[in-house]
């Protein structure tokens, strides 16, 4: 594993316990929403006439027995506008009234926790204005507060909706920056504004710092466009080069391609994932360039090839890791490793190295058995093409000595396929 796909499992898992953790917000939103919205409506449509004596009757007998053992060292009390003895630090509740002043100003404090009590207070004074009343009554009061904290919570879980949908995303592997995702945090923005009612500077943060990541995700968006359309022209050049490797020899560069095609499908049966069976498809392009350096007499000689002359055949691979020695990015060090490892065998008796094993890259294994099927089914200057089903028989035969397992496994699962292709990319006659 590279160090890039390192990285992607990393960003994977990360995402993943974000999701847990924004989806439990989510839900813990929904549930709050739904409640306080739920009671709300109850109270709105509970008389008037009945709600305050019920509430002041209750919560007086409840304030009256938390009081009547408070210390006398609660020394920060706010509420000494309603005391019954206004030089003591414990309120001494003894009637309804204070009761009720006590609770109106509870739920005014727990609307400003939410909102510094802009709503109720500005309602109140509209009330005031408008010669109404002085002031809000409990059940008002409760109904607002309500209010506030379903559109607060509506908000979060919004908020958490768009942030998990973009989680889901890292979670996949995919690509987080989209033109998409950019929209999605535009409207998120502008739905950040409907806070302004309970919180105005909190409300004017969020909108600015959603839209600036939405302006960032979409240059994202754009520099992956560049990056896709740079990695194309790379494939393009990579594919061209590979072809000039298969003219030399007077073969068609379609072998570059069948090998390719073959490879991928080997790899994805293996069970890789999307990004490293790409990387394999354009990397085995490269598998013979070595050959350039090789003598066109040697490559081009239709008779069978001296021991000096197959020893220097033998090279090739070698010949390939030097010229990709320098060459900077994942798929041409990917592209070296091919080079080096697809004519090696797991009992150790190929070349140039003599590996064995698990020592063979898993790509070098898999562009081994691709590209030996195809040279077997192929024309070449000093032997005709096998019959497909005498070179399927081959590659089995192989498994374990000449070729790893594992790849012959996925290669017979899938040898339909492989012919198809085979049928598809076939050499003009």
């Amino acid at each position: 594993m590279d160090k890039s796909q390192k990285a992607k499992k990393k960003i994977r898992i990360i995402g993943n316990v974000f999701r847990v953790i924004l989806t439990i917000i989510m839900v813990i939103g929904i549930i709050v929403m739904a409640s306080t919205a739920l009671m709300g409506i109850t109270i709105l449509f509970i008389p008037a006439d009945i709600l305050p004596e019920d509430l002041n009757a209750g919560f007086t007998d409840f304030i009256a027995g938390v009081h009547s053992s408070s210390d006398d060292d609660d020394e920060d009390d706010d509420y000494s506008p309603i005391l019954s003895d206004t030089e003591s630090a414990t309120p001494v509740i003894t009637n309804s009234e204070d009761a009720e002043a006590y609770f109106k100003k509870m739920i005014k404090e727990l609307i400003g926790s939410i909102g510094n009590g802009r709503v109720a207070s500005g309602i109140e004074i509209g009330l005031s204005t408008a010669g109404v009343r002085k002031e809000l009554t409990i059940k008002e009061l409760i109904v607002i507060l309500s209010i506030a904290i379903s559109l607060f919570s509506l908000m979060i879980v919004i908020y958490s909706s768009v942030l998990n949908s973009m989680m889901k995303t890292l979670s996949k592997g995919e690509r987080p920056f989209t033109i998409k995702a950019a929209k999605k945090l535009r409207r998120l923005s502008i739905l950040m504004l409907l806070l302004i009612l309970f919180e105005p500077l909190t409300s004017l943060v969020l909108f600015s710092v959603t839209l600036i990541f939405s302006y960032l995700f979409e240059y994202g968006a754009y520099l992956q466009e560049k990056a896709d359309e740079t990695s194309r022209i790379q494939e393009e050049m990579i594919m061209s080069f590979a072809e000039v490797t298969e003219n030399k020899s007077e073969q068609t560069g379609k072998h570059v391609r069948r090998v390719a095609e073959y490879s991928k499908i080997i790899a994805e049966e293996m069970g890789l994932d999307e990004e490293r069976v790409s990387k394999i498809r354009l990397a085995s392009t490269m598998h013979d360039i070595g050959k350039l350096m090789i003598p066109s007499e040697i490559l081009e000689k239709p008779a069978r090839l001296t021991d000096d002359e197959f020893a220097e055949i033998k090279k090739h691979p070698g010949y390939g890791g030097k010229l990709l020695n320098n060459v900077e990015g994942d798929v041409m060090e990917l592209a070296k490793t091919i080079a080096l490892d697809h004519h090696e065998r797991v009992d150790g008796r190929g070349y140039p190295e003599g590996k064995s094993g698990n020592y063979i890259s898993t790509e070098g294994r898999i562009v081994a058995v691709a590209d030996v099927y195809d040279a077997l089914t192929s024309k070449r200057s000093y032997k005709e093409p096998w019959d497909h089903q005498k070179a399927y028989e081959e590659i089995l035969k192989g498994s374990g000595t000449q070729f790893d397992a594992d790849v012959v496994e996925a290669f017979k699962k899938r040898y339909d396929d492989i012919n198809s292709l085979r049928q598809k990319y076939a050499d003009e006659a």
